[in-house]
């Protein structure tokens, strides 16, 4: 059969965003469900990266908060925030709870202040919306900004086969963190050692954890920004460090990956702006982070040696110049309505 001849299950299998625009103008969470099943995660940024910003809110109310959280989180996080602040708050705040907690602070530091509040606002844990609402407080390349908020941490008088005996109980749980290291705390939560899995593993259990940790250990604090965590990391080989706050409080733990992350983000944003890029063409917003700028231009180079169809006539003579695709300079845009790249209305230069 040609091309020209395939049959309607074809086009829509290699096209899901028809179908699932369709199943969210009839209102059936039953399509749009099995829709989204048959796609892969790639596949599902890349059919909702397709529809307008109102049928994405409206696919994502649609289904379960449970379901919702796993499409978000696989999404963009420009796009998934702007996913948040286009439903309704309570919708949204359903969600968040679904969320892994890290996830959750990501989304809400990049939405806008007043959409953030309400959210959070909607949430019925007061004291997790307001660890949530610190967890937002701080810049997003800082030890808070990228530390991971859940670790393992056990009392000093604790025993070690009573810490080997929960982390082997909750090895789904524990496993999820991405344990490196076990802390140490006393009473009141301040860090007080480190200890190696493999010491737990080699000591008996019946001696008390404070008799083999690594006292004084090394730490960061919340506030430590980017250039001074990278230094850090760069002199010590270590996998990741405690973060405390003002007072000694263990707060989180930063990792090696998400320093290097933040160093590639910043290497962006200096290539942008040594080549008069960033501040130019992309829409600037105050509450933005960079964080977001640059992943969401770094989100339309996926279309390498294409351009916006709707281009204003002053930047014609300038497309042409890069081999790498360009944000639409609408947002959203008028004729498609995706409000994050790469825009699906594109030619080929």
């Amino acid at each position: 059969m040609s091309a020209e001849a395939k049959p309607p299950e074809s086009e829509e299998h290699e096209r899901p965003w028809v179908a699932l625009g369709e199943a969210y103008r009839v209102g059936d969470e039953a399509a749009i469900m099995v829709g989204l099943n048959e796609l892969s995660h790639e596949e599902q940024r890349h059919a909702m990266a397709h529809l307008t910003g109102e049928e994405q809110a409206g696919i994502v109310e649609l289904i379960d908060p449970d379901e919702a959280a796993q499409l978000l989180e696989h999404l963009p996080e420009a796009q998934a925030a702007d996913i948040l602040e286009a439903i309704a708050p309570e919708n949204a705040a359903d969600i968040v709870e679904e969320l892994p907690e890290e996830v959750s602070a990501d989304l809400l530091r990049e939405m806008h202040d007043p959409e953030t509040e309400a959210l959070l606002a909607e949430l019925d844990d007061e004291e997790e919306a307001e660890h949530l609402r610190e967890l937002t407080s701080y810049e997003w390349d800082t030890a808070g900004g990228l530390m991971n908020s859940s670790f393992a941490a056990f009392p000093e008088e604790a025993k070690v086969g009573d810490v080997l005996a929960e982390l082997s109980g909750s090895a789904e749980r524990y496993g999820d963190m991405d344990v490196q290291y076990v802390y140490v705390v006393d009473p009141t939560d301040h860090l007080k050692g480190v200890l190696r899995l493999r010491d737990l593993v080699l000591t008996p259990p019946e001696r008390p954890v404070a008799a083999i940790m690594l006292q004084d250990p090394i730490s960061v604090t919340v506030e430590d920004d980017f250039e001074s965590l990278r230094q850090v990391f760069e002199e010590r080989n270590y996998i990741g460090l405690p973060v405390v706050d003002e007072a000694g409080v263990l707060a989180g733990v930063i990792t090696k990956q998400a320093v290097e992350e933040a160093t590639a983000d910043h290497q962006t944003e200096d290539y942008l702006h040594s080549a008069g890029i960033l501040g130019i063409w992309l829409p600037r917003d105050s509450r933005r982070s960079l964080r977001r700028r640059v992943r969401v231009f770094a989100a339309s180079a996926w279309w390498p040696r294409w351009r916006p169809v709707h281009r204003p006539a002053r930047q014609r003579a300038v497309w042409p110049r890069w081999r790498r695709g360009l944000l639409c300079p609408r947002r959203p845009h008028r004729r498609c309505g995706v409000r994050t790249p790469p825009c699906h209305r594109i030619v080929r230069p």
